[in-house]
């Protein structure tokens, strides 16, 4: 797994787990836009009064790799694995530069993402205080 870079340009909806609309540019330049879950693409608390932009990430995996005739190193990803995230118009498999994929870190924030369950339901530890929040995706 990989992780592609996204801005997130905007709140969309403030129902929990809360909503965020982003865009990434592919390897041509073409702007792709997404509105997805908070947790899905930050660890940022995001709000009505944050200010936008912000970075975030989409994991994706990496379907192949090659040299395009201009010399640029790109990457064909599909962003429905391994949390089904797909752009504003349906699209999954997108072209983008290899340099702009990042390996997939672990962070070590007080709050930390865990996988999902086998039930799609995303795990959120915030080791300050203990809890544990479940939030469905």
């Amino acid at each position: 797994m990989k992780s592609l870079p996204i801005s997130i340009t905007a709140i969309s909806s403030t129902d929990q787990p809360g909503w965020v609309v982003a865009q990434m540019i592919d390897a041509d330049g073409v702007q792709h836009d997404f509105e997805e879950k908070i947790p899905i693409v930050t660890e940022e608390d995001l709000w009505d009064d944050t200010l936008f932009p912000r970075q975030g990430s989409i994991a994706c995996e990496v379907i192949s790799t090659w040299i395009a005739n201009d010399g640029r190193a790109l990457s064909k990803i599909d962003t429905s694995k391994p949390w089904g995230i797909e752009s504003k118009t349906g699209a999954t498999e997108f072209v983008v530069l290899s340099d702009s994929l990042q390996p997939i870190a672990q962070n070590n924030n007080a709050n930390k993402t865990l996988h999902p369950t086998a039930g799609n339901v995303l795990l959120s530890l915030n080791t300050r205080s203990g809890t544990v929040s479940k939030v469905e995706v």
